[in-house]
């Protein structure tokens, strides 16, 4: 293969080639500067432009490669000259005869044979390799108008001299960057059987409902122990289960690392509903936006179906006796500490949301809403909770009262409300809980 060598070789073979054979003097310089080098007969071979070659521009060099890789692409060229014959004016045309005998040798001999490049070229252009290029170097005319052959003599700014353009192709420079050698392959897969293929539409999820019962409202989020439904298409009947993932939750070399619990579900209408229960006892719930997928069997693989976000609540610790959540208020470092029920996981933002609450009044029409009635505070960024189950934040700026009280975790909302079934009519009914307070 050529090396960046190659052009400057291309051009000395031609221009040995007519001097040799076509028994003339043969010059390359630029036709402004070979006007004026003497009055004898001659021809100046010019390269004037240079063009990728369309056909090896993405192909690999044969025998550079290994099976199955990928090679870099030799820099592939073609290359075009001006072939411009000088001599004295006058009635014997000398210029024209020997641009006539120049064109019979290209015409006679248009391969430049490798023979003929060992032969014609001198030692520090044969370290170019053409010599040893895949393709030979096949001289064609090129055919320019009367246009573009004077635009392209006004270029060189010098009078115009009888001459014929030529294309020589093709020359392949071999990229000098390393190509990339995978290792063998010693074992296709699991028991060296390869790829395996099946027929078949595998599950597809398409979302959660927060509620297990189809007559109960839907939620926003869940909490643990609460039943969701999965809404998907194609879910198996057997064999499945349902794999809950903390996604913020540091993998140390195990793609289960991040797993928070596996359930097993129930279904509720065949091949699209299933309804999973989030058992407290399962695993460490920690509260904010988890990933939801379905893992089943098929053949001796397990194969999981695409992820949905499954939205869990943080849930905070309450007092029925006192209707007010537990929180310790330091008045002195003007904080507020959270009990939660759960944990939370890691990075998680956690804010405090407080809606100030005014006593029912049955008589009254309801009062407009007083000033600094809703407050939205960050945790402390030095808080590490005890355990995250005490997410601290800071209430200096708080007014004196009682609040509506929620704990807003990757913007996922605690449950400010509760829901009861009429035993009767089976109705659902939903309103505030009392005991999500807290007053400062």
């Amino acid at each position: 293969m050529s090396n960046s060598l190659a052009i400057a070789a291309v051009t000395r073979s031609i221009q040995l080639m007519l001097q040799t054979y076509a028994k003339v003097d043969c010059t390359t310089k630029s036709p402004d500067k070979a006007a004026g080098d003497g009055e004898g007969a001659r021809v100046n071979l010019f390269l004037y432009h240079t063009m990728p070659n369309p056909t090896w521009r993405n192909l690999d060099i044969p025998g550079r490669v290994g099976r199955g890789e990928k090679g870099n692409p030799p820099l592939a060229l073609n290359l075009y000259y001006l072939l411009t014959a000088y001599g004295e004016d006058g009635a014997n045309l000398a210029d024209q005869r020997t641009l006539g005998q120049a064109m019979q040798v290209l015409h006679d001999r248009p391969v430049i044979k490798r023979a003929d490049v060992k032969s014609f070229l001198p030692a520090d252009l044969l370290a170019s390799g053409l010599d040893e290029q895949l393709e030979h170097i096949r001289i064609v005319p090129d055919t320019l108008n009367i246009e573009e052959m004077s635009r392209l003599w006004t270029t060189f700014q010098t009078q115009y001299r009888v001459s014929a353009a030529y294309q020589a192709a093709v020359v392949l420079i071999e990229s000098d960057r390393p190509t990339p050698s995978a290792l063998p392959v010693a074992k296709r897969g699991k028991d060296d059987r390869g790829a395996r293929t099946d027929v078949g539409i595998d599950p597809v999820l398409q979302g959660i409902e927060y509620r297990g019962d189809p007559q109960q409202p839907a939620l926003p989020a869940a909490n643990v122990g609460s039943k969701i439904t999965i809404v998907g298409s194609n879910l198996p009947a057997v064999g499945l289960s349902v794999v809950v993932r903390d996604l913020k939750q540091e993998l140390n070399g195990s793609v289960d690392d991040n797993v928070v619990a596996t359930l097993e579900p129930t279904v509720e209408v065949a091949g699209s509903r299933l309804v999973a229960q989030l058992s407290e006892g399962l695993g460490v719930w920690p509260a904010g936006m988890l990933s939801l997928e379905v893992a089943f069997n098929k053949g001796d693989q397990v194969v999981t179906s695409n992820s949905v976000h499954l939205a869990l609540a943080a849930e905070i610790q309450t007092s029925a006796a006192q209707e007010s959540a537990i929180a310790f208020v330091d008045e002195t470092q003007g904080t507020l500490a959270v009990s939660l029920k759960h944990p939370l996981g890691q990075d998680r933002r956690v804010m405090l949301i407080l809606n100030r609450y005014e006593a029912p009044d049955d008589e009254a029409p309801s009062p407009p809403p007083k000033p600094n009635s809703f407050f939205q505070i960050p945790q402390l960024p030095d808080d590490t909770g005890i355990g995250n189950l005490n997410p601290t934040f800071d209430v200096s700026k708080v007014p004196p009262g009682t609040y509506w009280i929620r704990i807003r975790v990757d913007g996922i909302d605690s449950m400010l409300m509760t829901g009861t079934q009429d035993p009767e009519t089976k109705r659902w009914s939903v309103d505030l809980d009392n005991n999500q307070k807290v007053t400062i």
